[in-house]
């Protein structure tokens, strides 16, 4: 059917594309014509009108309506305020790089054109319209126009290469009056078969005669158009005389094909060098790079962030990227091919990236390298960095259901780390660590002003820059590489993560994403406190987890819970220690936080002080505590706690070597009291 016909489509929207681009142009102040399909010239209307006034909405509307396909062309000159230069091929832009631009990177809007590029600046009359200028440069200004994206000539795309505001020319018209064109030897130093050649040679003859001459003269370093205007009176000596359009295609044709030798040569490995977690890759002699960050394996393939950079004499310098990429689609491949080789060509592409490629995923396969454990030994190991809440080196998980106060309570955490002041949560670090706060859930003024209430709590100033902050978007593992590089440069030892579902990025119920997750946390090679939701609980399980995939419990090595009761102003939180790794388990914690206007302080307290954080533990932990004021009955006990009879009974039978019975009477071992 039709409606289904994917070539239609296509060729519907790139209609529809010419039509919104003349109307873009049109809407920002410039005189558009339109130009016959495929063709530079000649316009489909007479456009000496439109030198003088730019064309309503309605007959531009009208133009692309009768003619669909037509290219566009925007009348250069004072009636649409640009002045052009048009850079024709690298001997265009060696000369504007030599004569005209002195060192500066202009930063103006340009085009590239299928040949080269169109240099877009501020109307100025002093410049006139003319071509050969210098060596491949010419001028459009009044009286002139240019063929304008995404127009197509020959089959090529004319594309925006840089887009941005339109800047003033940095030179005067004298610039463009220094004659730098490549000079040609007098023809009694060229070799005797040249200089008969350039005499001319029958019909015959021609082809294969300026085949030779254009392989002659481009081995010397001549630039094509040079080459065009050398052998121009060869073509006229000819008999009959040869077509200038001929001789052209002649030059196109030889100087592209030594171009496609060269690429193709690509035989030696590029170079390699590892930054971190960063691998490059190099070809010097073709002035190629490419920079892999944030490799990782998944199911689909082996992902990177990659930047393209391509600099050669003469030729604007390429960048391209950063980019997702497969490194293991040919899909990807050549749509990174047909783009790169309209960006920088003679370039063989797709040999370069089937080399980056095979070379990454053989490096990403390899792994690291395996040690021998007891080179390990002996290092510098806390195992606390803060004693009991946070694991040195290691990802701690605090989890809550929300309005618990998991955000306020990691930041007051990351704010004792940051200061070393032991008066915020009541205990000090082991040792000072610069903070990063990568948060998914607020903004950076609200953490700021929690912050200094904390601080202000605590009569406690913060130094000026202390705590690092970072917005995100991305899944952690997409932003691996700038933080990573931000954590190196700057010395962090401490990132707080908030939270954790968010920072996943897509299902945190899947093992994958959270597998993900937490190789992304490791290679950021610091100790790590992520905040993370509550599972919801329901008939079939009342299990007081992390929410999503069971490896957000079993990757962590500490993980604590919050519970919250909320009195006025005042809120008292429960912190339970729930899972350990490596260390026993610890006794809850539980503070009063108080609330002013500009204030927040942390008052620790035990927990047994609130009946309903404490009724939020095991019963064994309850019981413990009762005992510690001396004996008592399982029905004394029961009344204490309000539990039942019988599950006092079971838990105390079950723990002799913490309880002992007396009669009626139980008791608490004394190294527990």
């Amino acid at each position: 059917m039709v409606g289904n016909d994917p070539n239609l489509a296509k060729a519907q929207s790139d209609l529809s594309a010419l039509l919104d681009a003349a109307l873009q142009y049109l809407a920002e102040g410039r005189s558009i014509v339109p130009v016959k399909e495929g063709q530079k010239a000649p316009p489909h209307v007479a456009w000496e009108e439109y030198q003088k006034r730019r064309p309503t909405e309605e007959e531009v509307q009208a133009w692309w309506e009768k003619w669909p396909t037509a290219n566009i062309a925007i009348v250069t000159g004072g009636i649409s305020g640009i002045t052009v230069i048009d850079l024709d091929g690298p001997e265009g832009m060696a000369s504007a790089r030599a004569n005209l631009l002195t060192g500066q990177h202009l930063e103006t809007r340009i085009h590239k054109t299928p040949k080269g590029h169109h240099i877009l600046c501020k109307y100025d009359s002093r410049f006139h319209t003319g071509a050969g200028f210098l060596p491949g440069v010419d001028v459009r200004n009044d009286g002139g126009y240019i063929i304008a994206p995404p127009s197509v000539v020959d089959g090529k795309e004319y594309t925006v290469y840089r887009d941005g505001p339109i800047a003033a020319i940095p030179f005067g018209p004298e610039a463009l009056t220094v004659s730098k064109v490549v000079p040609i030897r007098p023809e009694t130093e060229h070799p005797t078969w040249v200089s008969e050649a350039l005499r001319g040679v029958p019909e015959k003859e021609r082809n294969q005669t300026a085949t030779r001459l254009v392989g002659y003269f481009h081995s010397k370093g001549i630039p094509p158009d040079i080459i065009f205007e050398t052998l121009m009176p060869f073509a006229k000596a000819c008999e009959p005389e040869m077509d200038p359009r001929e001789l052209q295609k002649v030059i196109a044709s030889v100087t592209q094909y030594e171009r496609h030798v060269a690429a193709n040569a690509i035989t030696d490995p590029p170079t390699f060098s590892q930054k971190g977690d960063s691998l490059f890759y190099e070809w010097p002699g073709l002035g190629v790079s490419a920079e892999l960050e944030d490799v990782y394996l998944d199911k689909e393939g082996i992902y990177c962030d990659l930047t393209i950079r391509g600099e050669q004499p003469g030729i604007p310098p390429l960048q391209h990227g950063p980019v997702r990429y497969n490194l293991k689609t040919t899909r990807s491949q050549s749509e990174l091919v047909r783009h790169l080789a309209g960006r920088l060509e003679g370039i063989n592409w797709a040999t370069i990236l089937e080399q980056m490629a095979r070379l990454a995923i053989a490096h990403v396969k390899e792994g690291e390298p395996i040690i021998d454990l007891r080179e390990s030994a002996g290092r510098p190991f806390e195992r606390y960095l803060l004693d009991p809440l946070v694991l040195d080196s290691q990802p701690t998980i605090l989890f809550g259901d929300g309005g618990t106060g998991k955000s306020l309570l990691a930041l007051a955490i990351l704010l004792a780390i940051e200061t070393g002041n032991k008066d915020i949560l009541g205990m000090a670090p082991s040792i000072r660590k610069k903070g990063l706060l990568l948060d998914w859930e607020f903004n950076d003024w609200e953490h700021a002003e929690r912050m200094e209430h904390i601080m202000n709590g605590v009569w406690a100033g913060i130094p000026s820059n202390a705590i690092a902050y970072r917005r995100c978007y991305l899944p952690l593992h997409q932003e691996v590489g700038p933080i990573k590089r931000y954590i190196e440069e700057n010395g962090i030892g401490f990132v707080v993560i908030d939270s954790a579902a968010a920072a996943c990025g897509e299902e945190p119920e899947k093992a994958s994403e959270a597998l993900r997750f937490f190789n992304a946390l490791r290679r950021l090679n610091v100790t790590a406190l992520v905040v993370a939701h509550q599972v919801k609980k329901n008939k079939d399980s009342d299990m007081e987890k992390p929410f999503g995939s069971s490896f957000w419990w079993n990757m962590a090595r500490s993980v604590w819970k919050l519970e919250r009761v909320q009195q006025g102003n005042e809120l008292a939180i429960g912190v339970y220690h729930k899972k350990w790794n490596v260390d026993r388990q610890r006794a809850p914690l539980s503070y009063r936080v108080n609330f002013t206007a500009d204030e927040i302080t942390f008052e620790s307290q035990s927990i047994f002080e609130n009946e309903e954080l404490a009724s939020k533990l095991s019963i064994k932990i309850q019981l413990q505590n009762q005992l510690r004021n001396g004996k008592a009955t399982v029905k004394e006990l029961a009344e204490a706690i309000g539990g039942k009879e019988g599950s006092v009974y079971q838990t105390m039978n079950r723990n002799r070597k913490m309880f002992s019975q007396d009669g009626k009477e139980w008791s608490l071992m004394s190294k527990y009291l």
